[in-house]
């Protein structure tokens, strides 16, 4: 199933859709991917906004929850819910 995760920057309001195709589990191992764990930084949410040019990487160490996710929806259009 692909989700499609809306990203913003915090910093510039860039915002930018990245099209996940990992096949969650169930939508709390999803939830704690992004929101708890790997995906929860911004040096990876970077990278997901620019399709991975390591060039446009933010550096974990110099901020803080700089890309925000703004919603999760499924493949179906409905939207998985998060804090």
């Amino acid at each position: 199933m692909i989700h499609k995760i809306f990203l913003r920057n915090t910093l510039t309001g860039e915002t930018r859709t990245y099209d996940d195709d990992f096949d969650w589990p169930s939508d709390n191992a999803l939830r704690f991917q992004y929101f708890e764990g790997n995906y929860s930084c911004d040096c990876n949410r970077s990278l997901m906004m620019h399709d991975h040019d390591q060039s446009k990487k933010l550096e974990c160490s110099a901020y803080e929850n700089v890309i925000a996710i703004d919603k999760i929806l499924r493949e179906d259009g409905t939207e998985v819910p998060h804090d």
